[in-house]
């Protein structure tokens, strides 16, 4: 039992319905996913505080960055990109970002949280729940393929996916409200599971000399930006206050 290797995995199938399917298959029955993450009435009222507190007061519009990944060289968006992308969020949108990840990652934004100066709050080293709670006090979520963007979907905040070598329909963020940005290459995604075994073969070896990422490299500012601006502008279209339009945004920018 559970000895023989399946081959009729579909390599194409988001993650969260494959396993669904393996439930309904021993059970019997239709399962339907409850795709919220439970963040209790303390924790609500902690990060509403928080959140509330690091903006000074100011009716900013909230925007979480997440900027690390598991492998870092394959699957999270260059620092220096998620800076200039802060600076016209800042400028464009009256946004400030509340930065979320491990304490591990502390370093590695300090650039990033120097460059934001009072517009950026850092909610680095919470905890699984606290992260997700500040996470749903925000309009929007903006991050590479990580565990945080799957937070974001499952609290109900849009998010924008960054995403280069892996299968971004096996992986992306589950739910209708949020978006995926990649670069289309003829090699990706290269980050293939071992059960597609003949594109691991084939792709290997290309991938170890690729890093970092390319197809990651040239996702560039300007068209997740855009993207953001579409999810704010939506969230506030009864409103007059509505960010600027991103085919401008390059000259209103120092």
């Amino acid at each position: 039992m559970f000895n023989t290797w399946v081959l009729s995995v579909n390599t194409n199938e988001h993650l969260v319905e494959r396993k669904l399917r393996v439930v309904e298959e021993i059970s019997q029955h239709p399962v339907v996913a409850d795709r919220r993450f439970p963040v209790s009435n303390e924790l609500k009222s902690w990060a509403r505080d928080e959140v509330f507190s690091a903006l000074r007061g100011k009716p900013l519009r909230t925007v979480v960055f997440h900027t690390g990944a598991s492998e870092p060289n394959f699957k999270a968006w260059p620092l220096p990109k998620f800076i200039e992308l802060g600076r016209w969020l800042v400028n464009n949108c009256d946004a400030a970002v509340m930065l979320v990840g491990s304490a591990e990652e502390e370093t590695m934004c300090q650039p990033l949280v120097e460059a934001l100066g009072d517009r950026i709050a850092s909610f680095l080293g919470c905890t699984i729940e606290q992260t997700a709670a500040v996470i749903e006090q925000c309009a929007l979520f903006v991050g590479s393929d990580s565990g945080p963007i799957h937070l974001a979907a499952s609290v109900g905040t849009p998010g924008v996916g960054l995403y280069g070598p892996t299968n971004y329909v096996r992986t992306r963020p589950y739910g209708s409200a949020n978006r995926v940005l990649r670069m289309e290459f003829s090699c990706s995604p290269c980050w293939c599971a071992i059960y597609d075994w003949e594109r691991f073969v084939r792709l290997t070896s290309q991938r170890l000399r690729c890093s970092p990422a390319k197809c990651l490299q040239a996702l560039e500012v300007d068209l997740v930006f855009a993207a953001c601006v579409a999810f704010l502008n939506a969230e506030r279209m009864a409103s007059s206050d509505l960010c600027q339009d991103a085919t401008e945004h390059k000259e209103r920018v120092p």
